[in-house]
């Protein structure tokens, strides 16, 4: 973990069981690396942040599920405490189970490059299968949940929230975005 901004990673009882290390330059690869696995500590099962998000959870009415550390901490600085991370896997389906015991409604706020759009694509089968409901909230082209509070506010990343899409809405945006062709033709493009 040399040359590395530290975050300790809790259970959802709030004991500390690994580590996760953000490389602080280029030169330390990989950018993020966790604790090598335990018994206690499963990458795949453990979101970040969740005993400092169970209380503001309940308050919201939902969890805000982002991608990384930076965004999760940031946010929790801002007043968005709702948030929590996978700590830097795919979500799993062991991800999701611990949310629905505080909530059954999960806004997901990643990243809006591609690796960001095709993880919230990814993430929308399992979180609804485990019986979430699901929207998706979407910011500015390439911007990350952390630098859009840093540049705009907790208050406009409310109103991003509030302003959440519905899982159809946000599907169907994503296949004309694939597909940007005159509406007939994108019509049966959608619709193999």
């Amino acid at each position: 973990f040399r040359g590395r901004l530290m975050f300790p990673i809790h259970d959802v009882q709030g004991a500390v069981i690994g580590f996760g290390g953000r490389a602080l330059s280029a030169e330390h690869e990989p950018k993020y690396m966790n604790s090598p696995e335990t018994a206690a500590f499963v990458k795949g099962k453990q979101l970040f942040g969740l005993p400092f998000a169970k209380q503001a959870i309940a308050s919201a009415g939902h969890a805000l599920l982002v991608e990384g550390y930076m965004d999760c901490v940031i946010l929790h600085q801002h007043g968005v405490a709702q948030a929590v991370a996978p700590l830097g896997v795919a979500l799993t389906d062991d991800h999701a189970r611990p949310l629905k015991r505080y909530t059954k409604d999960v806004i997901l706020l990643f990243d809006a490059d591609n690796a960001g759009t095709l993880a919230t694509l990814r993430s929308l089968d399992i979180l609804i299968a485990e019986g979430l409901s699901v929207r998706i909230a979407c910011l500015e082209e390439q911007a990350d949940p952390d630098e859009f509070v840093l540049a705009h506010g907790a208050a406009a990343l409310t109103e991003r929230l509030a302003a959440a899409q519905s899982l159809f809405d946000y599907k169907l945006a994503a296949l004309r975005r694939r597909h940007p062709r005159p509406v007939v033709e994108a019509r049966v493009a959608l619709c193999p």
